[in-house]
């Protein structure tokens, strides 16, 4: 390694650190100084790219967030946090076709990516592709561990949308784990709401919030 280059090594890398620590404290100001002057040492610093539009992404910039994941992708095609995070940035912002695409092909670079199926099964039921959200869901409660109950709500929404009668196994899985706070498990997901197929989603999990962990009403980003 030639010195000039080792010696930006020597400072990009702590400063790079230090921003994710900055980061970490909600400190976006302090972050994106330290972010920019890693990119400023070296451009070709790819992490710091990603790192920057988590930063826009949190801070509601959507626009900046997007362009600073897809200058990440543009220099590191096989980058997989910063195809999470745009699919994540669209799919807040509603573009549920372009945050479709990201997911396939973060998916098909790293099959295993933590939570890529779970949030691609999100993506597809949003766009009424129930079929598809299913298939998401079965792999995401396969990898799942202490999750697996939370996601079988999800997979239960999909069900009744497609008149699967286990939509009820799955839903009788999750109150069992969360029971809703102050009501009978009865009162919220009686068999009789299992038929209500042409009901909305939206509508199943507003009737089911209290028994989700707080994990499972969020996105998070990643690094």
């Amino acid at each position: 390694m030639a010195p000039k280059l080792e010696r930006i090594t020597r400072i990009v890398t702590p400063l790079y650190q230090r921003g994710l620590a900055y980061q970490g404290k909600n400190d976006h100001a302090a972050a994106l100084v330290d972010f920019d002057r890693v990119l400023e040492l070296n451009a070709n610093y790819v992490p710091a790219y990603n790192a920057r539009g988590q930063v826009h992404q949190r801070n509601g910039d959507f626009d900046r967030a997007i362009a600073q994941f897809t200058e990440a992708i543009t220099r590191s095609p096989k980058f997989s946090a910063a195809y999470f995070n745009r699919s994540v940035a669209h799919k807040t912002r509603g573009e549920l076709s372009a945050a479709l695409l990201d997911f396939d092909r973060l998916i098909e670079l790293s099959p295993t990516y933590p939570n890529a199926h779970l949030q691609r099964a999100a993506v597809r039921l949003a766009a009424h592709d129930f079929e598809g959200a299913l298939t998401d869901y079965d792999q995401a409660i396969t990898r799942a561990r202490d999750s697996a109950h939370y996601l079988r709500l999800y997979r239960a929404i999909a069900q009744l949308q497609l008149r699967r009668e286990n939509a009820m196994t799955d839903l009788a899985a999750t109150v069992q784990r969360w029971p809703p706070a102050g009501r009978s498990h009865s009162a919220t997901f009686s068999p009789a709401f299992c038929p209500q197929a042409n009901s909305s989603h939206s509508q199943l999990r507003a009737a089911a919030q209290p028994c989700l962990p707080a994990r499972a009403k969020g996105i998070t980003s990643r690094a």
